[in-house]
């Protein structure tokens, strides 16, 4: 299995060098256009304490790692399999290759069906409260998630979810103002030069317009049509220039199965190798299947711990943290008031666990937007914990907007040295301008 392994090795470096320029370009012409928009004046994101990371080498490779991750590691397995059909077809004729193979393959169908089974909608929720941000080591890999992905998204994205979606608007257009007040809405920046836009809604005469991607000519259409439903040929205008569609169904895959297999595969040869230290070879792969599913019912367990009540208010009575947190999480979809668990409330905070914290602005996010629930919500905004102050941010804008509020995002903005919360605040901002009640 050694030149499977050499396969998967060299290609996956590979894919590390491609995808470390691949962000690091990116990241350069984010910062240019970043530049040029906040010379004109524009709020941007990220920030001037951010923009001078868009120009280092390890923010764009740390960055890069997200889509090796996934991306990479999709390609390697490919690539990696198909080698030993080429090199070795025979491996799994043979009694070792058989007998490595079912074992490698029922302990993994096991370990599928307990996730199955125990996992329901917030899996990913449950690892993240459960198992990241209840310990010291498992709060750095989700800081260190939240602080360099955004690199990594920036260079996959479609055109239309860009974080930045500058657009140069032709002068020359009969009611140019309503138009981009429309694009703006839809989160793109109606930008002063022509060179450097995303994309550029020119006036082709007799009330016809184009929308082009630098000098290309993407999507024709009447201004008419452009005003009565803006979306259709932006969608079109997006999908005809994405040039990342493949990479980021790579990524996909990666992160729903191959990254998972390999995960397994590598936890599996590990376990393999030190049972053969104390068990024969047949023994040991016995041994090493039974313990991944071991590991994984635990995990599982774990997970999903057991509730002496099903009634919200004792759950969040309970002496234990994950048992509060899946009340929590569950009383903030039933979309009721916080003022039904008001008791829970008036606990102090520094009582209370960051992914408690985290879904007790999620339950606020339901609330109406009431002085009380507004301070509360601020408090959580100046958390520690990035999760927590995103969700306190994303609870003030859908909880009611006050003008107040709205220039709070807009200091956050200004002053946050994270990119996330940032982009947090500024949704937040849009949301509240589009929708502003014109309460203080």
């Amino acid at each position: 299995m050694k030149k499977p392994l050499f396969v998967f090795v060299v290609t996956l470096a590979g894919f590390q060098l491609f995808s470390f320029f691949l962000v690091y370009l990116s990241n350069q012409d984010l910062l240019e256009t970043l530049t040029q928009l906040a010379r004109q004046g524009h709020l941007v994101v990220p920030n001037a304490r951010v923009q001078p990371s868009l120009a280092k080498i390890l923010p764009a490779f740390y960055g890069s790692l997200f889509i090796t991750a996934t991306g990479g590691v999709t390609l390697a397995l490919v690539l990696s399999l198909g080698s030993v059909l080429v090199f070795q077809p025979r491996f799994f004729s043979t009694a070792q290759g058989m007998s490595f193979s079912l074992v490698l393959g029922g302990s993994l169908c096991l370990c599928i069906a307990l996730v199955l089974f125990f996992s329901g909608p917030s899996l990913f929720l449950k690892t993240r409260d459960y198992l990241l941000l209840s310990n010291r080591p498992g709060t750095v890999i989700n800081d260190f998630y939240y602080r360099y992905t955004l690199h990594a998204s920036q260079a996959v994205v479609s055109p239309l979810q860009k974080q930045i979606k500058p657009v140069w608007v032709d002068p020359a257009i009969p009611g140019r103002k309503r138009l981009v007040g429309m694009l703006e809405k839809r989160g793109w920046v109606a930008a002063k030069n022509r060179p450097g836009a995303l994309m550029v809604v020119a006036f082709a005469g007799n009330g016809r317009l184009w929308l082009k991607n630098k000098k290309k000519t993407v999507v024709s259409l009447s201004l008419e049509a452009f005003l009565d439903d803006p979306l259709t040929p932006i969608d079109e205008f997006s999908e005809k220039t994405d040039t990342m569609a493949f990479l980021r169904l790579l990524c996909f895959a990666g992160l729903v199965a191959a990254l998972p297999l390999v995960c397994y595969a590598g936890i599996f040869t590990v376990l393999l190798f030190g049972c053969t230290r104390v068990a024969g070879r047949k023994t040991a792969l016995f041994l090493s299947g039974l313990l991944m599913v071991m590991m994984v019912l635990a995990v599982m367990v774990y997970l999903n711990p057991s509730m002496d009540s099903d009634k919200i208010e004792t759950m969040l009575a309970s002496e234990k943290s994950r048992i509060r947190i899946y009340a929590l999480r569950r009383f903030s979809r039933t979309g009721r008031p916080a003022s039904r668990i008001s008791f829970y409330f008036q606990q102090p905070l520094a009582e209370k666990s960051t992914a408690e914290r985290y879904w007790m602005a999620n339950v606020l996010a339901n609330s109406p937007g009431s002085r009380k629930n507004r301070a509360f919500l601020m408090a959580l905004a100046a958390d520690p914990a990035l999760n927590v102050r995103c969700a306190a941010i994303r609870a003030l804008a859908s909880s009611g907007c006050w003008e107040t509020t709205a220039g709070f995002f807009e200091e956050i903005i200004r002053r946050s040295g994270h990119w996330y919360e940032q982009r947090y605040a500024l949704n937040a901002l849009r949301h509240c301008r589009e929708g502003n009640d014109g309460r203080g």
